[in-house]
């Protein structure tokens, strides 16, 4: 499995403006804005009023809408929950990225400042491998075969009541495999394959379990301190292998999207070949 990117971002990132080559898109003159037009968006669009009509029409102290900002946010208007979970995923991964990176740009900061970030990478793995599970659940359906969780078979509820990461790894490797995806990592160490992977999975686990050790200082369930006394590590390592754990996850993801869509397009021209080949197919598939 290769996460490594043929670019060569070092060369990229020493280019300065006049080094770029834009023979093809020449600069736009006058003789171009002189015919060019202004074209606005109807508002009136059936999903722009749905959508206007579901904000405006709700009262709100601290969730309300103003038509004269920009930083209005939408969320949910695709309707579609389910397939959402890799997009939640690496929108944590990003906020935990950007408060990380901010921390680490001072070279002092207070002991508890990481806590709220590891629990967004925390979160942002369990919702890629339950993003995986997800899909993984569809692919299986349409190879005609079963994906199996935690000792049964995968169901949205047995899936929404599960917060522990080991065992969504494992319904993630079975769908792998179906992938024909491999776990060898190259130039990532400490981690050369599944089982240096799923090590660093089970020893989150071990230490956060119910995704709120980093969220709260005392332990409700173990009657006792959340994190035994004086608990130490390097945060920018930490970083940087979480991130390389979550950049294996969003590739699966990512490719799993790609197969199914293959799988569900090879399925519907098998169904086309058997309707044609066969002219009672469409009058069965009716009934």
């Amino acid at each position: 499995m290769s996460n490594s990117s043929k670019t060569d971002w070092s060369r990229i990132d020493a280019m300065a403006d006049e080094d770029i080559d834009t023979s093809d898109i020449p600069p736009l003159d006058e003789e171009f804005f002189a015919k060019a037009k202004l074209r606005v968006p109807n508002s009136k669009t059936p999903i722009a009023t749905a959508i206007r009509e579901m904000t405006q029409n709700s009262s709100s102290l601290l969730f309300d809408v103003d038509d004269s900002s920009n930083h209005n946010v939408t969320i949910n208007w695709r309707d579609d929950p389910l397939n959402e979970f890799d997009i939640y995923a690496g929108r944590y991964q990003a906020a935990a990225n950007k408060l990380a990176e901010e921390l680490l740009s001072h070279p002092n900061f207070h002991d508890i400042d990481p806590c709220p970030i590891v629990f967004l990478y925390r979160h942002a793995i369990e919702l890629y491998l339950k993003a995986i599970c997800l899909k993984g659940y569809k692919f299986f359906q349409v190879l005609g075969k079963n994906l199996s969780f935690n000792g049964h078979g995968l169901t949205e509820e047995r899936l929404f009541k599960n917060h522990h990461l080991p065992q969504l790894l494992e319904t993630v490797k079975q769908v792998t495999e179906e992938m024909n995806e491999d776990w060898e990592f190259e130039n990532s160490d400490p981690f050369e394959n599944y089982q240096d992977f799923r090590a660093a999975i089970e020893e989150f686990e071990k230490l956060d379990s119910w995704s709120s050790t980093f969220r709260y200082p005392y332990s409700n369930r173990e009657k006792t301190a959340s994190l035994q006394k004086g608990f130490t590590f390097d945060f920018a390592s930490f970083k940087e292998k979480i991130e390389f754990v979550i950049s294996v996850l969003d590739g699966i993801s990512t490719q799993l999207r790609i197969d199914l869509d293959n799988a569900l397009e090879f399925a519907y021209d098998q169904q086309q070949v058997e309707a044609n080949s066969n002219p009672d197919f469409q009058d069965a598939t009716d009934a």
